[in-house]
């Protein structure tokens, strides 16, 4: 009999998302898969490799948010179908991709196992499939993760927000692209204060800045704002928006196989952000991994 394991974050959503992993648990096994629920990413990694050994895993669930998707991809074989249970705060890949919360349509999909591959970013060394940022973005993730016990709410968000809003000093920070175009390779190098890498088109509260981004087409989209502010940056929000920013003297553009983010010497070192998750301080790397996720849809 197959195998399908559950990876289900603890701090993701809300308290009903343990009702939503034992319904799943239980349409799992009406289909005639054994099934096991699993909170501990070391225990996932154990048991996904001895059940691919056997030939015994059908699929891996990820039941939380965007950066749950990413850690339980890390730690599951390749060529092993990943699926989500979308618990999450925002569930950007899983809304991208139009795939239902409800746990019958779940367990209906791995039966199926209709698969999709999709590109990855390897980001520093870790991976993500959604997206990368710098700048006062990223200082909110910083300090909700920061202060984080349990599940993330909007209003721990808002809160960070406007903390972020008094306190971020919106340093400058070196940006060297990769940029392709007509499939050739060109290196090119420049300086902001918001930058974002984009594999799929999808980004909190709805908004869109890149939105031809493609996450297979082997690239990645970079946008960024040369110059922004306390200012400056509500502006450009407001551009955002209304879908008008790409119009902004300070914005840039283009796609990339890799883009390099390191410090300024002229102020303090931002930190960034990748699917939702606080990622450090700079400097990082962020290069595409093209089909590096089997996604059951």
């Amino acid at each position: 009999m197959e195998t399908v394991l559950i990876a289900a974050n603890p701090k993701s959503g809300s308290k009903s998302r343990f009702q939503l992993v034992a319904e799943l648990e239980h349409h799992i096994g009406l289909l005639g898969y054994r099934c096991e629920v699993i909170t501990q990413l070391e225990e996932l990694e154990r048991r996904a490799r001895i059940l691919k050994g056997d030939h015994e895993l059908r699929a891996v669930v990820a039941a939380g948010g965007d950066g749950t998707i990413s850690a339980v991809a890390e730690r599951t074989p390749i060529d092993v179908p990943l699926r989500i249970l979308p618990l999450g705060s925002e569930n950007l890949l899983a809304n991208y991709l139009s795939i239902s919360r409800k746990p019958i349509d779940c367990a209906e999909a791995i039966h199926r196992n209709q698969i999709r591959q999709l590109d990855g970013m390897d980001v520093g060394g870790r991976l993500a499939f959604v997206m990368v940022s710098v700048g006062f973005d990223a200082e909110v993730v910083r300090r909700v993760h920061q202060s984080r016990k349990s599940h993330i709410t909007r209003w721990a968000y808002r809160y960070s927000a406007l903390a972020a809003w008094i306190l971020y000093g919106w340093p400058a920070f070196s940006i060297r692209i990769h940029r392709v175009e007509n499939n050739v390779v060109q290196t090119v190098e420049g300086t902001g204060q918001w930058c974002f890498v984009f594999n799929v088109p999808r980004y909190a509260t709805g908004l869109s800045l890149l939105p031809d981004s493609d996450p297979s087409d082997g690239l990645l989209n970079v946008g960024y704002f040369e110059r922004s502010g306390r200012i400056r940056g509500i502006f450009q929000y407001l551009q955002v928006l209304r879908g008008n920013h790409r119009s902004n003297k300070h914005w840039r553009d283009c796609l990339a196989s890799e883009v390099q983010l390191s410090d300024h010497p002229n102020g303090y070192t931002p930190h960034f952000q990748y699917d939702g998750d606080w990622g450090g301080m700079l400097p990082v790397s962020i290069r595409v991994v093209a089909r590096r996720l089997k996604l059951v849809i």
